[in-house]
């Protein structure tokens, strides 16, 4: 499972993206990084398909996978683009989306009984499915007529059964159009 997991995350590493010109359609993976309240980092790829309405309108259907220990987490969701073209090269893009975030935890719950002193007891947990909405920007950079390099950073906010969670996601990969 671990060299599963680790093949997943170079292959995200390397990131091909391909994208679309005005009404067609196009498949992406790219490497993100989800950065909690609490300052914990997670590294996970993420698969999409997107199309494009108009020249400037994108809407994308993604799905993202983390895993850390006993945990793992599959999200997913529609976001939508507006680039936003600076030069010949350059294009900016707002990002909103929506969506669930859903997983599983294991863990271990040290216990005190007075009349039997400590135990362990293993503990497993569903988390979710969730809603979330996220925010957030990217921009695109064509470095040759059919590849182009992209960043993007999303704050996400969902809402489990406790309270409200923040995370901010960022993202990298390499555009391949064809």
């Amino acid at each position: 499972m671990k060299k599963l997991l680790l093949t997943a995350c170079l292959l995200s590493a390397v990131s091909l993206n391909i994208k679309a010109q005005k009404g067609e359609s196009a498949a992406s993976m790219n490497a993100l990084l989800d950065v909690t309240e609490s300052g914990d980092c997670v590294f996970g790829p993420s698969l999409a398909i997107s199309h494009n309405f108009t020249k400037g309108v994108r809407l994308q259907l993604a799905v993202e996978y983390y895993t850390e220990a006993s945990t793992w987490n599959l999200v997913g969701g529609v976001n939508f683009h507006y680039l936003l073209p600076v030069s010949s090269r350059l294009k900016l893009y707002p990002i909103a989306g929506v969506g669930f975030v859903g997983g599983h935890t294991k863990y271990v719950l040290c216990q005190y009984d007075p009349a039997g002193g400590h135990y362990d007891l293993d503990c497993e947990e569903n988390i979710g499915p969730d809603f979330y909405v996220q925010p957030g920007a990217g921009i695109e950079y064509d470095f040759a007529e059919k590849l182009s390099l992209h960043f993007e950073g999303r704050w996400r906010y969902s809402h489990g059964k406790r309270e409200w969670v923040n995370n901010g996601v960022f993202g990298v990969g390499v555009s391949y159009r064809f």
